[in-house]
């Protein structure tokens, strides 16, 4: 049976075909090619037809998006070495990469292991803090909690901005603020909290959403700008006015996360990303999501990278959930999609990352960094796929 949205046909929600790649393709590829054996860490990327590539470094964030994916991959059953691969990596990063709690994590290593940016990016602090707390939930090792807990007390006393407001994202952005490894801060929080008792996880949770709800996110609109002035205030240039599509949506999932935690009222907010996201982010044509519009909605980038699909499925299957009413047509489309346009490779389990305006791929490797976005979308999906199916 298909469904019908406009003048297109889409089949019902392919759970099958999304568990069937996870699982039987992507999941072994980087267990395997994505995975170097010899040094016990997950590899940066690989190439178009899966072969070993090496850019010369290692950077912490894809590591830490590694370690997640296997950490999620354990708990769904995967008959694989989930838990060898998690706990190799995690060991390789701790070993190399953290510099103590007065440094918290480096930026990037070389081939070697060895230290090459020391910078304390609050992106890639933030995704060590989401690795750390997937495999505590995972393992409840005492260890990954305690670094994890070493790790918050690292941005809170060295990297909280002068007026309070967020954190410094990095040595390089003074004089702007950027809202993205604010939202990872707060995607990694929402981890540690859901498998532990520290305070300090949901307290900070709770002044990023705050600041989000009022600085961050226009109450008029639902639009979320990139890119911001000191003390979070607007510009009127293209840098300002600036929003990702996928950001939005991604915004929204993390959003109903923290929803849960019944902290702070946050519907309004949700309701005014989607919307925003919906009316101005995704070509008519073919329901991909575009890479970047302004704050008025109009398009000024209409690339597409793989990423922004990806949230968007995480953004119809949290609305469906809130709402408990599933958009079957649209979910599927955005299934679709990412079969024709990313995940039709040879071999399987790897993914065009980037397409032009023209919907022409111009990816030159395979970013490791792009299972995490792949995954998690998956995985949610399955998560749910008794509650979609039964409304089917």
């Amino acid at each position: 049976m298909a469904i019908s949205t406009g003048t297109a046909v889409y089949p019902k929600v392919p759970f099958d075909r999304v568990r069937n790649w996870l699982f039987d393709s992507a999941l072994p590829i980087w267990a395997s090619n994505g995975f170097d054996a010899e040094t016990g860490v997950c590899r940066e990327r690989l190439a178009l037809d899966g072969s070993v590539e090496d850019p010369g470094f290692r950077r912490t964030r894809a590591l830490a998006r590694q370690i997640y994916v296997y950490s999620h991959a354990q708990t769904l059953g995967w008959n694989g070495p989930a838990a060898e691969i998690a706990d190799a990596s995690l060991r390789y990063l701790n070993h190399m990469a953290w510099q103590g709690a007065q440094a918290g994590w480096a930026r990037r290593l070389d081939q070697q292991g060895q230290i090459s940016d020391r910078a304390p990016d609050l992106y890639d602090n933030a995704f060590a803090l989401f690795a750390l707390g997937w495999r505590y939930k995972v393992t409840g090792e005492a260890c990954h909690l305690e670094r994890a807990i070493e790790t918050l007390d690292f941005l809170s006393t060295r990297q909280r901005a002068a007026d309070g407001l967020g954190f410094i994202e990095s040595p390089e952005t003074t004089g702007q603020r950027i809202q993205n490894p604010h939202m990872h801060l707060l995607e990694a929080l929402l981890v540690l909290a859901s498998c532990s008792d520290h305070p300090a996880f949901l307290d900070e949770a709770d002044r990023i959403v705050e600041l989000f709800q009022t600085r961050l996110v226009d109450p008029a609109t639902g639009a979320l700008r990139e890119i911001y002035a000191p003390g979070w205030g607007h510009t009127d240039d293209a840098q300002g006015r600036s929003t990702e599509p996928g950001h939005q949506f991604e915004w929204v999932w993390i959003l109903t996360q923290y929803e849960r935690f019944k902290r702070r009222d946050v519907d309004a907010t949700i309701r005014a990303l989607f919307e925003f996201a919906e009316r101005h982010g995704i070509e008519a044509e073919t329901g991909l999501t575009f890479d970047e519009v302004r704050d008025d909605g109009k398009v000024t980038r209409g690339s597409f990278r793989s990423w922004p699909q990806t949230e968007t499925l995480k953004g119809y299957l949290a609305m469906g959930e809130r709402t408990g009413r599933f958009d079957h047509a649209r979910i599927a489309q955005v299934i679709d999609n990412l079969f024709e346009f990313y995940l039709a490779t040879d071999p399987p389990g790897l993914w065009i990352d980037q397409l032009d305006e023209n919907r022409v791929g111009v990816s030159t490797f395979t970013p490791a960094t792009t299972l995490y976005h792949l995954f998690l979308a998956f995985a949610e999906l399955l998560r749910l796929e008794p509650q979609i199916r039964a409304e089917g």
